[in-house]
């Protein structure tokens, strides 16, 4: 279905063009920007754990998760509305996915005999990755400047710091971009919802992208998808060899001039040598 947000607080948004992606709630919280290097390696950078952003999320949700809501959009709106209210003004569409042969992951249908076929299905896990914490920047390059000079000491070119600090991510599917890091996974979260799937319960998680046909080529239109609930649900699912009902929120801007990509937040959050790498190519 699709909806307009005219009330909305602009605190949850993505930034987006053709160099990459961010999500941020007030700051960005992930960001995902190409290498530029040849290959369709990309860059992700996740910021540390957001406390009031997770909070945010969370607001009227919990209790709602199991509902399937396949023919009831509407009532799936307003279980949102609160959630919605954070994301700027502007035209959205909102999907259900059933969980049923992953619906959502699948990627294409090949028939590999007469009347037999296989179907190609992306993760369901979220790509996560250790926070960029930038009280961490005077050991992060003290501790690259060991690994120099045991490179030059060992007659090996060393790696740029950008390719030393930062991960790598390959866009050979659309993956779901996680907006915690790494250390805030609680295996015990985990277990909870590995149990209740057992018992045949079917949790939603709730991705967000922004979709703009303007930009011609289809992996450019979309954005990355953004995991703003769900990530120790996607790992019980996967887990359990299982995919998740999908709720999808998708930004619909009208032109090139809706879309926001804001420089500034990107220095505050980012290593200096990552923005660097961001600027040169903007």
């Amino acid at each position: 279905m699709k909806f307009q947000i005219t009330d909305g607080l602009d605190l949850l948004a993505i930034g987006f063009c053709d160099l990459g992606n961010y999500l941020r709630y007030k700051k960005p919280l992930s960001a995902v920007w190409f290498d530029r290097g040849g290959s369709v390696a990309k860059y992700l950078c996740i910021m540390p754990y957001d406390p009031e952003y997770r909070a945010a999320i969370r607001q009227n949700i919990v209790e709602n998760l199991y509902v399937d809501y396949t023919d009831r959009l509407e009532d799936l709106h307003q279980l949102l509305s609160p959630l919605l209210r954070l994301f700027p003004n502007g035209d959205y569409e909102l999907k259900y996915y059933k969980a049923e042969e992953g619906e959502f992951f699948r990627m294409s249908t090949v028939e590999y005999a007469p009347n037999e076929f296989y179907t190609f299905h992306r993760p369901c896990y979220p790509t996560i990755v250790e926070s960029t914490n930038l009280k961490d920047i005077e050991k992060k390059i003290a501790k690259y400047e060991d690994e120099v000079k045991n490179w030059k000491y060992r007659g090996e070119t060393p790696a740029s710091i950008i390719e030393w600090s930062t991960d790598f991510i390959y866009e050979s599917y659309i993956p779901l971009i996680a907006t915690q890091p790494l250390s805030s996974i609680d295996e015990g979260r985990i277990w909870y919802f590995e149990n209740e799937i057992k018992q045949g319960k079917h949790p939603f998680i709730i991705v967000f992208n922004s979709f703009l046909a303007e930009y011609g080529w289809y992996n450019d239109s979309y954005s990355d998808h953004f995991v703003l609930d769900g990530h120790h649900k996607l790992y019980a699912y996967a887990s359990l060899g299982k995919f998740p009902p999908v709720v999808e929120i998708t930004h619909l801007p009208k032109s090139i001039a809706d879309l926001e990509f804001d420089l500034e937040l990107l220095s505050e959050v980012l290593f200096p040598w990552q923005f660097e790498h961001i600027k040169q190519h903007y």
